[in-house]
């Protein structure tokens, strides 16, 4: 019958034995023939070999998702019916049956229902078959139906089996199933289910052509946000896992079957957001940073992937602003958190190189965004933060390496013709009606922030441009009388020149 009209209980799949068969049953009487009752390990495996032969023989799709649907009622009595053999079998049949669906070219919801019925039982039962449960994920992953996941509707079968990984994760010091496990046991069996399971998973190019497009992804971008909250995986590790997918994204630009460069672009950035999430969560829950190991990993683990020379070639390919943005602005409010007035000047000075750095090495991308203006202030506002805090805290060298930082990004605008110099005091009225023509109202934003914490840095910036335009085209020319320095070029329109510096 149809599914609607299916019954909702958990069955027990019964035969009626034929009734000349005293072999069977010589003991019985012959008016009273018995039923076959079948535990739920044979009957699945006999439904497996019902749905071969239903999908070749061509029924109509309800038929064959009353098969799906039975599949999964066995499953839900096999520790009532036969509690001495465990989930091993069902396991296995249950992967069989999904290869079989997928190969088969049945509907994934389909296959969804069937791994869906190992997700619905205990903690304790499933982790008690991780090792099996990574071994049957990868082979499914790896198989000939495989071809299927790569597909958009296959984004379900994605979620229950990184589900089913996480759940069957251990989330204490004993594992259920493996009597005196020691606690390095444990730990064994966790990082077995985290990097072969798990990264295994996230880092498949299947997985990345299906839930990820050039659009968004929010289901990769939810399950990489669940990791930060699973019970189980430290942070530590978390952080090497998400520096893992990193580097594994941009190795796989020159694999043949990469995914296209605007869907590996949208993959990175959803990653790169994540490790920026849980760094963001650490600091925020410690904000008493020393200068220890946990620290320095976060430091060198984001100066590794974020500042990767490959990283804006692969953006650049994929003509994506808006990812760049994304991490940028989850990169900026990270920092935030990891600075304060504890943070020792050392941990300041290497954030300080890495949002410069990142900063510039993706300019050429970020200025093609429509909001460069906004992203260009979020920018600043951190910098002067940092020359702040090495004021604040009497740290000379903190206060210059914030301060150079500060002055190569904007000499790095200014040759660019991003950024062009508007000496204070002008447009006194107020509001853009006030500045000159052809001046921009974060051009006037962008000084006056600069000239509130390094009062005279803008002139001095603008002397030191003038002096080097001018000498080198001195020495261009061969010191010809009358030739004009280049200084100007960085002057805003319908700004006079500071000190006569400039021409």
């Amino acid at each position: 019958e149809p599914p609607s009209q299916a019954a909702k209980e958990p069955r027990c799949l019964s035969l009626p034995l034929p009734r000349k068969s005293p072999f069977l049953y010589p003991s019985l009487k012959e008016s009273n023939p018995p039923r076959l009752e079948l535990d739920a390990g044979e009957a699945l495996l006999l439904c497996l070999g019902v749905l071969t032969s239903l999908l070749e023989s061509g029924l109509e799709s309800y038929a064959l998702e009353e098969v799906a649907f039975s599949l999964r009622v066995c499953l839900h009595r096999m520790i009532a019916s036969v509690p001495d053999r465990g989930l091993k079998s069902p396991i296995i049949a249950v992967f069989r049956a999904s290869a079989e669906l997928l190969h088969r070219g049945v509907p994934c919801t389909w296959t969804v229902m069937v791994l869906q019925t190992l997700v619905d039982r205990g903690d304790t039962e499933v982790q008690s078959y991780c090792r099996l449960i990574v071994a049957c994920v990868r082979h499914l992953c790896q198989s000939d139906s495989a071809v299927v996941l790569e597909k958009p509707d296959a984004k379900p079968i994605w979620t229950v089996l990184l589900r089913l990984l996480l759940k069957a994760s251990p989330a204490s010091q004993s594992v259920p199933g493996v009597p005196n496990a020691l606690p390095a046991d444990v730990d064994q069996i966790r990082q077995e289910a985290w990097s072969q399971g798990l990264l295994f998973c996230l880092a498949s190019p299947l997985l990345i052509k299906s839930v990820t497009d050039s659009r968004g992804d929010g289901l990769l971008a939810s399950f990489l946000q669940q990791l930060l909250s699973a019970p189980g995986v430290q942070p530590p590790i978390l952080l090497d896992g998400y520096g893992h997918l990193l580097g594994r994204a941009i190795d796989s630009m020159k694999d043949d079957d990469a995914p296209p460069f605007a869907v590996l672009a949208v993959y990175w950035s959803r990653v790169a957001v994540a490790l920026l999430q849980l760094v963001a969560g650490q600091s925020k829950g410690n904000r008493n940073f020393t200068v220890g190991a946990p620290v320095q990993h976060m430091v060198l683990t984001l100066n590794k992937h974020l500042l990767n020379v490959r990283v804006p070639d692969l953006l650049s390919r994929a003509d994506s602003a808006d990812c760049i943005r994304d991490v940028l602005e989850k990169l900026v409010s990270a920092i935030t958190h990891m600075v304060s007035p504890a943070t020792p000047p050392q941990v300041i000075q290497a954030l300080v190189g890495l949002l410069s750095k990142f900063f510039l090495q993706n300019l050429p991308l970020l200025q093609k965004h429509p909001q460069f203006d906004q992203i260009w202030l979020m920018v600043l506002r951190l910098l002067l933060l940092f020359v702040k805090q090495g004021t604040d805290a009497s740290c000379e060298e903190l206060s210059e390496v914030a301060t150079e930082s500060l002055k190569n990004v904007i000499c790095v605008l200014l040759n660019a013709g991003l950024l062009q110099y508007v000496p204070p005091g002008a447009g006194q009225r107020g509001g853009a009606q006030g500045l000159p023509p052809g001046v921009l109202m974060w051009w006037k934003v962008t000084w006056e922030s600069i000239e509130g914490f390094c009062p005279g840095l803008g002139e001095e910036l603008m002397e030191g441009m003038a002096e080097r335009d001018a000498t080198s085209a001195s020495s261009e020319q061969g010191g010809a009388a009358g030739e004009t320095p280049t200084g100007s070029q960085s002057l805003a329109p319908g700004v006079a020149p500071v000190n006569g510096a400039s021409q």
